[in-house]
């Protein structure tokens, strides 16, 4: 059954190219927020400064962190191409 549903579920092609891509928005999204927490939301950005005042890098990564996890994929998928869409800049 592992064999069977690792082959024909997990690494099926186009799944495995949805989670690719899952992958590279979530990794695109957490560099673009620890560069600039100015573009997390007002909370977040409260919870950044907080928390890397207590942990320094690591505490600002984890607020990145919950903050990612907290999103759903259509919103992520939004905020996506809000930070990374360039062609509303023609």
């Amino acid at each position: 059954m592992k064999k069977f549903l690792r082959d024909n579920l997990y690494f099926h092609p186009t799944v495995y190219r949805m989670t690719w891509r899952a992958r590279q928005v979530v990794r695109a999204l957490f560099d673009a927020y620890l560069q600039d927490t100015r573009l997390l939301t007002p909370k977040y950005q409260a919870f950044a400064k907080r928390y890397e005042a207590d942990d320094g890098d690591a505490g600002r990564a984890r607020a990145i962190a919950d903050f990612i996890a907290g999103m759903t994929d259509r919103y992520a998928m939004r905020e996506y191409g809000q930070l990374f869409d360039l062609s509303g800049l023609r």
